[in-house]
């Protein structure tokens, strides 16, 4: 089974924090001895451009109104106080429930706030 996972992208995010899970799960599909075990892409409250907190550009894979159904939810560092209590995040959060039927699993980064209570910490 592949887990889908979803590495949310907003202005001002850590490039670091972002792109380093992203190589972590893209490195352990490479590795894996029978098919990849994770679909990672990129998800954002819409879908436009990015600018990390370093300046670089970063182009979202979709957005809360199109993504495919989310097992893994990462919000990656940064200045995540507003972003973690967005509505538009909880509710692009609720949306991947709907779709899939399980509530999607939510990771932070370490330097990041813990996810609101709607969400399901990961496990």
């Amino acid at each position: 089974m592949t887990l889908n996972v979803g590495v949310y992208l907003y202005p001002g995010v850590e490039l670091l924090d972002f792109a380093g899970p992203c190589e972590v799960f893209t490195t352990a599909n490479r590795l894996a001895p029978e098919g990849a075990p994770f679909s990672v892409f990129s998800v954002a409250a819409e879908r436009r451009p990015a600018t990390s907190r370093a300046g670089v550009v970063i182009q979202p894979d979709y957005s809360f109104a199109d993504h495919p159904p989310i097992d893994v939810v990462l919000v990656p560092g940064g200045v995540v106080d507003e972003v973690m209590n967005d509505a538009a995040v909880v509710a692009g959060s609720r949306k991947s429930r709907r779709r899939r039927g399980s509530p999607p699993r939510s990771a932070t980064a370490p330097s990041c706030s813990p996810p609101p209570v709607s969400w399901t910490a990961a496990g």
